[in-house]
């Protein structure tokens, strides 16, 4: 039976990362989860409005967040085929996972099937080197990277 307390079966459910969710204010989502770890800029004008926030360390498992004109566009877990979420932040690590970084995409179907997460393949996002699955619910891309043979990323992004 699959843990319904599951951050990660939520976040596919309902495209809400605890505490975070699309159309939140910077300030909000640094309220909500503190500080980040680093900041990268897309735009020279109006950074602070127009930039990327990380949690975590690049080499282990993180969480990015966009800020695309002062609101939270994109909710990314980078798993890089990696199981290690030490640099995560406390609000994260202490709920359970049920998909890491060495899950397998048969590993996810058996989850889909189990808790209901309706899913399509992803044609545009898929090729020899990746298979990307669109979750039908909350337009989540679940990204499984073949040289890795595990799972790579999961994304959330508006476009709005």
């Amino acid at each position: 039976m699959i843990d319904q307390d599951n951050i990660i079966i939520d976040f596919l459910r309902t495209g809400k990362l605890g505490p975070l969710k699309l159309g939140m204010s910077r300030t909000q989502v640094i309220e909500a989860i503190d500080i980040p770890d680093a900041e990268g800029y897309q735009r020279r004008k109006d950074p602070q409005n127009n930039c990327v926030l990380l949690y975590g360390e690049t080499d282990k498992v993180n969480l990015q967040l966009a800020i695309h004109q002062g609101k939270l566009t994109g909710i990314w877990l980078y798993f890089y085929g990696n199981d290690n979420l030490s640099s995560l932040p406390n609000w994260m690590t202490m709920k359970s996972w049920l998909l890491t970084g060495s899950s397998s995409i048969n590993h996810f179907f058996s989850i889909a099937d189990q808790t209901g997460l309706a899913w399509r393949l992803d044609q545009s996002l898929t090729d020899e080197d990746q298979t990307t699955l669109l979750l039908s619910r909350t337009n989540l891309k679940l990204i499984w990277d073949f040289d890795l043979n595990s799972l790579y990323a999961i994304m959330l992004t508006s476009y709005q």
